[in-house]
């Protein structure tokens, strides 16, 4: 068998999610605006695709890659439930904590779906790769 090398696509996908995450949790006086949403939103679609074509190429350590993606979903995903609860415990103006609860749902939309991706990668489902061209 091949030495595996480091595959660059192996890099934390959830990096958005978690950078602003920690922005909110150091920051709670901080206000978000709704562009915040949209990319939140966005992270799906891009992680779908990345974590697709590297199962699409199968390379050695894939279930390892798509494993310790799936550890970081769920690790972001107990973070957000436990910044929700924090949040609403808060005082904030309604419209801050209304915004601060809308990019907490918006995560935890993309992070679960990115799990149950991940389990359907992992469980070798089919992927309908011509949806990602």
């Amino acid at each position: 068998m091949k030495n595996p090398e480091f595959d660059p696509r192996a890099i934390n996908h959830f990096f958005t999610i978690g950078a602003v995450l920690f922005e909110m949790k150091t920051k709670p006086n901080m206000k978000f605006h709704d562009e915040v949403i949209d990319v939140i939103d966005l992270e799906y679609d891009r992680i779908e695709f990345e974590l697709t074509n590297i199962w699409k190429d199968k390379p050695i350590g894939l279930n390892y890659v798509l494993q310790s993606q799936c550890v970081e979903a769920d690790r972001l995903f107990t973070m957000v439930v436990q910044e929700e609860e924090r949040n609403e415990d808060r005082e904030h103006e309604s419209e801050d904590r209304a915004s601060r609860a809308a990019i907490y749902t918006s995560m935890k939309v993309v992070l679960m779906e990115s799990m149950i991706l991940i389990d359907n990668l992992m469980d070798g489902n089919f992927i309908n790769l011509e949806d990602l061209d």
